[in-house]
């Protein structure tokens, strides 16, 4: 990483990290220096996004994957 450090020592959490726009601002905000949290719906971008920061020498995670929600079960129809 080669530009200014103006966010060295900081943290910054990218919510649709994985692809087009989000990717490209974690990939800044890792450049000057943030350690980057990258976040999307797709598990595999997100991977990729972090693997792209790390190799160009920036420090960057992604959280565990949110359990899946359950659906509780529909109660019976008061109606026959």
């Amino acid at each position: 990483m080669t530009e200014r450090q103006l966010l060295s020592g900081r943290a910054a959490v990218v919510v649709g990290g994985g692809n087009g726009i989000g990717a490209a601002v974690a990939e800044v905000l890792s450049r000057h220096g943030a350690g980057v949290v990258v976040n999307s719906r797709s598990a595999e971008a997100v991977e990729r996004t972090v693997g792209q920061i790390t190799e160009l020498g920036g420090a960057a995670t992604s959280p565990p994957p949110a359990p899946k929600p359950q659906t509780a079960p529909r109660p019976p129809s008061p109606i026959p």
